[in-house]
């Protein structure tokens, strides 16, 4: 048995084999198979692991992480988008209420 070439590179410097091989490796795509890789305190990279004849690759994938105060502010807008939409709601309705009872109104005075 040969040893295989453990080798990391860059998602954005893969060579047309590569990506031939992540295809067939992920056919339904790989974002479930990413994994954090610790190269020391406080450091880290995202990679998968991606498997030619000759190399087993580490192909570092870059990854948006969300920061909590950027989902917490997310979260109050789209509360306040939710009570400005409840507001309108609810106005339409006393608009729809008021129209109603104007339209009795009429009815009764035309009797």
């Amino acid at each position: 048995m040969v040893d295989k070439k453990r080798l990391i590179i860059s998602y954005k410097n893969i060579s047309p084999e590569i990506v031939a091989a992540i295809r067939e490796q992920y056919p339904e795509g790989y974002m479930n198979y990413i994994k954090k890789i610790e190269t020391g305190p406080g450091s880290f990279f995202h990679a998968i692991t991606v498997e030619t004849e000759d190399a087993i690759y580490l192909v570092k994938i870059d990854v948006k992480i969300d920061k909590k105060d950027a989902l917490e502010k997310e979260d109050e807008v789209v509360a306040d988008v939710s009570m400005d939409e409840a507001a309108e709601e609810s106005a339409k309705d006393d608009d729809i209420d008021k129209a109603a009872e104007v339209a009795a109104d009429d009815d009764d005075s035309n009797d």
